[in-house]
């Protein structure tokens, strides 16, 4: 009756409202031949500025040649660690939205990981108040599980949803957050609950059976009765649209 439908839909429940970030924050400072290495920066004239690296998370610094002169405009490259974060931190931007009476203007490293936001005041992100799983995704991103969430916390969620995250760790990510009870396994309980969040309990025990048993069938590679890692991998490899609809935009 419902064919493949319900393993796509399993997929492509993530929608996109805005964009991450601004694109010069994806890109790495061109012409790298004007960064001076930490050995030679007595021997040639630099000024110090900064660059957001996605795979680190942070604003880092970097030494660049005054010979080569000012940085082409438009790209990942700033004054100031503060610039770097204003240009590059739409994440923590929205991140200070939800309490801005506890999260600083500015924040050290130390506060990117101990000042805690409540998973209450998460899920009223407009990218998160309307996704069944809301709170799901926070757990899944969570240091402790709990929900709560610090701005390193939030910074990994987003960094998973941005569109220049690799298809494989979108699907890590979105195994997780579909595997409710954490077992490693997407089994049979976890496929019928997520089920009817995504469907807002409109259907029928019996209906949402049927669905499920449709998903094993066709995604249950070893025939177990339940969705490993690679058996997941498989479903996200037939959905070409997974990458570009599993991210938020911010």
């Amino acid at each position: 009756m419902f064919g493949a439908a319900p393993v796509i839909l399993l997929v492509l429940m993530f929608n996109a409202t805005m964009q991450l970030a601004p694109n010069l924050c994806e890109k790495y400072p061109e012409r790298r031949y004007c960064i001076i290495e930490w050995m030679s920066r007595e021997r040639w004239a630099h000024s110090e500025r900064y660059t957001y690296k996605w795979d680190r998370k942070k604003c880092l610094l970097i030494r660049w040649a005054d010979y080569c002169g000012a940085p082409l405009p438009n790209t990942n490259n700033f004054e100031s660690e503060e610039q770097c974060y204003s240009e590059c931190g739409g994440v923590f931007k929205r991140f200070r939205e939800v309490n801005p009476e506890v999260i600083p203007k500015s924040m050290t490293d130390n506060q990117a990981h101990t000042i805690v936001v409540p998973v209450e005041e998460i899920e009223k992100l407009p990218e998160l108040k309307e996704n069944p799983f809301k709170r799901r995704i926070c757990q899944v991103f969570s240091h402790d599980s709990s929900g709560n969430l610090t701005f390193e916390d939030f910074l990994d969620m987003m960094s998973v949803f941005s569109e220049a995250a690799p298809r494989d760790i979108k699907a890590w990510y979105a195994f997780r957050i579909y595997d409710l009870d954490d077992d490693k396994y997407i089994g049979r309980e976890d496929l019928l609950e997520a089920t009817k969040l995504l469907t807002a309990g409109q259907l029928q025990e019996s209906e949402r059976e049927e669905i499920v048993t449709s998903v094993l069938d066709e995604a249950d590679v070893d025939g177990d009765g339940r969705l490993s890692f690679m058996d997941f991998e498989h479903v996200v490899a037939r959905a070409p649209d997974f990458v570009s609809t599993f991210h938020i935009r911010v």
